[in-house]
């Protein structure tokens, strides 16, 4: 069976835009914890692919 854990929580569905906002906060909170923004520049380019 597929399914994510977040937390103590199972879900059966990801919405994309869920994961999305997920994965972004975690990385973000990542950036803050982990880099000195006296020495580094830290660059997010983002993009949608449109598929018709």
């Amino acid at each position: 069976t597929d399914f994510y854990k977040l937390e103590n929580n199972k879900y059966g569905y990801l919405e994309v835009e869920r994961a999305c906002l997920r994965a972004l906060m975690t990385w973000a909170k990542w950036v803050d914890a982990n880099v000195n923004p006296n020495k580094t520049t830290v660059f997010l380019e983002l993009f949608q692919m449109n598929i018709t």
